[in-house]
C-alpha cells in the first residue's frame, strides 16, 4: 500500500543539525561484513559494497555501445546501440543453493566466512544469463525520444516544487512505495534518476512501457516485484 506522507521541515540551526546528523548515519544492513571473517562478528554490509556488485553486471559489449539506457538493479533492462544494432538487454543472476537475489547470495557468502574484501571478487563468483531482443532502428529512437523527453519534463517540475515547498516548509515523503533506478549514458551525458512508483510521473510512465516491451518480448514478469 502506497502512502503519501507531508513531512514539516523547522528551518532552525539545531532542526538543521540534527537532520543532518541523522542523514548521515549509515542504515545497518544484517549479516553481512565484507571486512569481518565470520558470520557473528558481521556488522552489516555497507550499501557501496553491493552497489559495486551490480555495477559489475553489463550487458555483451557495454564498452562498445553508443547510447544505453538502463533500468532496475539486479534484474536489469538495458536499452543499448552501437549505431548499427539496437538491442534490448535483460539478465538473470544464476545463482547456487536456495538464493532468491544477490543480497542473499552475498549474505550466505558472509556467514559462511567466504565473502571477498573486494566486490569484484564476490562479483566473478555470479554467473549472469544475458538475453537480447533486437529492435529496430525506429523502435529505438522513439523509447530515446520518449524518455528524453519524460525527464526534460521530471527535471522542470524541481522548479514547480520549489515555491510550494518554501512556502509551506514541507515535502513529500512515500511509504511502502519502490523507486525506479534510471541511468541514462552517451559518453557526454551521463544522469541517473530514482523515481517514485507514482503512475502520474510522465518518466515512471516511460518505464511502464519499457516493461510492457520486455515482458513481451522475453515473456517473464518485469516490475517492483520482479526487480530489484
Amino acid at each position: 500500500m502506497r502512502i503519501l506522507a507531508l513531512v514539516a521541515c523547522l528551518l532552525s540551526p539545531v532542526g538543521l543539525l540534527q537532520a543532518q546528523q541523522t542523514q548521515a548515519q549509515p542504515k545497518p544492513h544484517a549479516h553481512t561484513n565484507p571486512a569481518a571473517h565470520c558470520g557473528n562478528e558481521s556488522k552489516g554490509l555497507p550499501s557501496f559494497y553491493y552497489e559495486a556488485v551490480l555495477e559489475t553486471i553489463k550487458p555483451p559489449n557495454w564498452n562498445k555501445s553508443l547510447n544505453r539506457i538502463t533500468v532496475g538493479a539486479e534484474r536489469k533492462i538495458v536499452l543499448l546501440t552501437d549505431g548499427k544494432k539496437f538491442l534490448l538487454w535483460t539478465d538473470t543472476p544464476l545463482l547456487p543453493n536456495d538464493n532468491k537475489n544477490i543480497v542473499d547470495f552475498l549474505r550466505d557468502l558472509d556467514e559462511s566466512c567466504r565473502l571477498p574484501p573486494d566486490p569484484a571478487d564476490a562479483a566473478d563468483l555470479i554467473k549472469i544469463d544475458w538475453q537480447s531482443k533486437e529492435l529496430t532502428e525506429g523502435q529505438y529512437s522513439q523509447l530515446h525520444r520518449d524518455f528524453t523527453d519524460a525527464l526534460s519534463k521530471y527535471v522542470s517540475q524541481m522548479q514547480e516544487r520549489y515555491p510550494e515547498m518554501m512556502a509551506t516548509r514541507t515535502w513529500t515523503q512515500y511509504l511502502d512505495t519502490p523507486r525506479y533506478t534510471i541511468d541514462y549514458n552517451n559518453w557526454f551525458q551521463h544522469v541517473e534518476v530514482k523515481a517514485w512508483d507514482v503512475p502520474d510521473v510522465g518518466l515512471v510512465k516511460w518505464v511502464y512501457q519499457l516493461h510492457k516491451l520486455a515482458e513481451d518480448s522475453f515473456h517473464r514478469s518485469f516490475g517492483p516485484t520482479a526487480a530489484r
